[in-house]
């Protein structure tokens, strides 16, 4: 729509960036947060706040969450022509939901960090939110990993053949979105705000390298072809999950029997 001259708000914002499960709300499916938040989380949030701001937030965020769910749902049943209560779905909802609320109240204790615009991070600042991002991936990586699964069984299963090389790879991933995080997330408040006025040729340099690194990536994995090794968690098999964006479970029960 952008390349039709249509000026439209970004859908998402770099949501494997997040540094916090609020951060990953915020980011991810920006219509969808947008929509959720003015028909169920705000209504309920203005009802309920003369009682106090903890049983505004917790009841306001409950009741959001439940609607989002409801409404995936509807979306799969619309879709698939069913619809089935997992106990996967239900456990990824309900811990996501308590992660938001929890970081929610956190926030609204410690106040939510903002950054001025003049202003870069410190060296203390820049680890801790590295830290973060790699944290809030992780965790998102493995609800992702369990909502994906049809069983809870099924999940345990698939996690059960993970080895060295699961762990390699992991780190490597984690690795990447380090890196990105300094790439797109740290380094953009030193040198764009500052620097790209002493040097725009410079600054416009990075732009477009920040804009290209990620299409260099995604043609580098799903071209890439590695020799097999033993186990179910290879590197191929990491190759084949990108490229096609399905869940492995059915070609480890081919392997299993």
């Amino acid at each position: 729509l952008l390349l039709f001259g249509f000026n439209l708000p970004e859908t998402h914002k770099r949501y494997f960036l997040a540094a916090s499960f609020t951060d990953y709300w915020r980011r991810i499916n920006i219509y969808w947060k947008d929509f959720i938040l003015k028909i169920f989380y705000y209504p309920v949030y203005f009802r309920l706040k003369s009682k106090g701001p903890l049983v505004a937030i917790g009841l306001a965020t409950i009741w959001a969450f439940t609607m989002t769910w409801a409404l995936h749902l509807y979306q799969t049943g619309w879709l698939k022509g069913e619809a089935p209560m997992t106990w996967t779905d239900i456990l990824f909802w309900s811990i996501l939901a308590l992660c938001v609320l929890v970081n929610s109240l956190w926030e609204m204790k410690k106040g939510r960090q903002r950054k001025l615009v003049s202003k870069g991070y410190s060296h203390r600042e820049a680890a801790i939110i590295v830290l973060k991002t790699v944290a809030t991936f992780t965790c998102i990586a493995l609800l992702w990993s369990m909502w994906c699964t049809p069983t809870l069984g099924e999940w345990f299963d698939v996690l059960s053949h993970s080895d060295v090389t699961t762990l390699g790879l992991g780190l490597a991933v984690l690795a990447v979105i380090a890196a990105a995080t300094v790439f797109y997330e740290i380094r953009p408040w030193s040198t764009s705000r500052g620097a790209s006025k002493a040097a725009p040729a410079r600054a416009d340099m990075f732009a477009f390298l920040r804009s290209v690194a990620p299409l260099l990536l995604v043609l580098v994995v799903a071209t890439v072809r590695l020799p097999a090794g033993p186990g179910y968690m290879t590197a191929p098999a990491f190759v084949d999950a990108v490229n096609t964006g399905d869940s492995m479970t059915d070609q480890l029960a081919e392997r299993s029997r």
